[in-house]
C-alpha cells in the first residue's frame, strides 16, 4: 500500500485554495463541508464561488498568487490550470510542510482525496489504494 489512508479535522482550520473555476469550485464544495476557515486566492472567480463567498464566510482574495498567500493553512489545495504554478505550489507546500493537493496532477501531491458519494445520511468514501491486474 502506497498511500495510507487519513481523515483530517479541518473544523474552524485554515485551509487555502488556490484558483477560482471550475476545479477550485468541486474542491471548495467539498471542503465546506467541513466547516474549515477557506482563503482563496486567484485573480478571477466564477459566479459558484462567488455565491459561496457570503453563504459559507470564505475569504476571496483577487489577485495574483504570491508565496506569501502561505501563511499557516493546515492544508493546500491547488486548483489552477497553471501547471507550473501548482509545481511551484507543490514545492512551497512541500518547503513549509503543509500538506499539498494539486487537482489533477497527482505527482505533486502529498495527499490524495477520495472520492465522495452522499445519499441523505449515507457517505461513501472510496480510495484508490492500489492498482493490479489479475
Amino acid at each position: 500500500m502506497d498511500n495510507f489512508p487519513i481523515f483530517l479535522e479541518i473544523k474552524n482550520k485554515p485551509v487555502l485554495v488556490i484558483g477560482g473555476g471550475d476545479i477550485a469550485l468541486r474542491k471548495i464544495k467539498l471542503l465546506i463541508k467541513s466547516k474549515p476557515n477557506i482563503k482563496v486566492v486567484a485573480n478571477n472567480f466564477c459566479d459558484e464561488i462567488l455565491d459561496l463567498k457570503d453563504k459559507h464566510s470564505i475569504d476571496i482574495i483577487q489577485k495574483d498568487f504570491h508565496p506569501n498567500d502561505i501563511k499557516f493553512p493546515i492544508i493546500i489545495i491547488a486548483a489552477t490550470n497553471n501547471k507550473s504554478l501548482n509545481k511551484q505550489i507543490s514545492q512551497l507546500g512541500l518547503k513549509k510542510k503543509i500538506p499539498v493537493n494539486v487537482v489533477d496532477q497527482p505527482s505533486l501531491c502529498t495527499f490524495t482525496m477520495g472520492s465522495i458519494v452522499e445519499r441523505g445520511s449515507l457517505v461513501i468514501l472510496f480510495l484508490v489504494v492500489e492498482k493490479h491486474l489479475c
